[in-house]
């Protein structure tokens, strides 16, 4: 399926196969090893991981602050064969080596959260107390559409090509009377498609249902990945428009240290002030693990922008010091944009 995670800008360095680790023998050694420390509760031919006890005496439950009993999980089930848990904690040992990673963050759903503490319990009883500090969960709820029902049991979901397909028809709807090239309704219906996808995703608390809505999502004028799409090529346009009125951008900038900066309303204030915070929310994001965080400052700063591009005019500016600062401005803003599209894999439009 890497077509597919193509289409949606994402991409892998490297590809593991399960059988690497369930023929390896290295699932059957783990399994000794917990029973001779004494981690394993047999039941028949079933074996059962004391997750409460190893956290209990190797201080995993003083090191995270966990205070309540952590329920023992099925590694073998009662006709002797491993289960998937059991198979995840010799995977755990075998990516954490091969990487060598200071972390690893498994994206994986809210419903996994015993199966993935299990895991570092486990590492902790073989003794790689390490490793298992190493590994964080990013879980998140579900996505759901509008009006739909999807339950994986019954076979009833929604693949993303399917998403993308919806997406794109409403799009394509939007352009009918653009006076576009074939090919360039093309090369927007594609990426606004994308971008309201993910946008809609990225933009929820992970802790909440995403409830995706095709004919909201690909709304320019709400909270929307097209939104941001427009925000940008609506800056970029005042950018290609300055040269034809006799406006060096590339002087204006390549000079900025000499700018006399001529700031006179409040909204070129809270455009500068807002762009510095960008290195610091991409932080925040990152140490907290919420993209949310990257998307909603992204809204807000275009938000804003558009406030300054209906109280200032760029290059109406009266002066050379005003000019010279809303240019500064606006450059300023699409450099924020392009870092943030970049993080939320979004793509970056010229018209739309």
């Amino acid at each position: 399926h890497t077509e597919t995670l193509n289409l949606y800008n994402i991409y892998h360095d490297d590809f593991d196969w399960e059988s690497e680790v369930s023929w390896g023998g290295e699932v059957g050694k783990i399994l000794a090893q917990l029973d001779k420390k004494e981690f394993l509760r047999h039941d028949g031919q079933a074996l059962l991981l004391e997750n409460d006890k190893i956290a209990s005496q190797l201080g995993f439950k003083e090191k995270y602050n966990i205070n309540y009993e952590i329920p023992d999980l099925i590694l073998v089930n009662s006709e002797g064969i491993a289960l998937y848990p059991c198979r995840d904690i010799a995977y755990h040992l075998h990516k954490l080596e091969k990487f060598d990673a200071d972390y690893c963050i498994n994206v994986i759903g809210k419903d996994q959260q015993l199966a993935q503490l299990s895991v570092r319990t486990a590492l902790y009883g073989l003794g790689e107390h390490e490793k298992a500090d190493k590994i964080l969960h990013y879980d998140y709820e579900i996505v759901t559409l509008v009006g739909g029902r999807m339950a994986g049991r019954e076979f009833e979901y929604v693949t993303c090509d399917e998403l993308f397909i919806m997406a794109k028809n409403e799009i394509e709807t939007i352009l009918e009377n653009r006076d576009y090239s074939t090919e360039i309704k093309e090369d927007i219906a594609k990426k606004v498609s994308i971008s309201s996808i993910r946008y809609s995703i990225l933009k929820i608390d992970p802790q909440k249902i995403v409830t995706f809505d095709a004919k909201k999502a690909v709304d320019p004028n709400e909270n929307t990945g097209p939104f941001l799409q427009y925000s940008y090529a609506r800056a970029l346009n005042i950018l290609q428009k300055a040269p034809k009125k006799g406006i060096d951008v590339d002087s204006i900038i390549q000079s900025v240290k000499q700018i006399n900066f001529d700031i006179r309303k409040e909204i070129e204030w809270k455009m500068i002030s807002l762009m510095e915070e960008l290195p610091f929310v991409l932080k925040r994001a990152l140490t907290q693990l919420k993209p949310d965080t990257v998307a909603n400052y992204a809204f807000s700063l275009a938000s804003v922008f558009h406030k300054f591009y209906d109280a200032c005019p760029v290059l109406l500016a009266k002066d050379k010091d005003s000019l010279d600062t809303r240019i500064a401005i606006v450059y300023s803003f699409t450099k924020c944009l392009e870092s943030l599209f970049e993080v939320m894999g979004i793509d970056t439009l010229e018209k739309m």
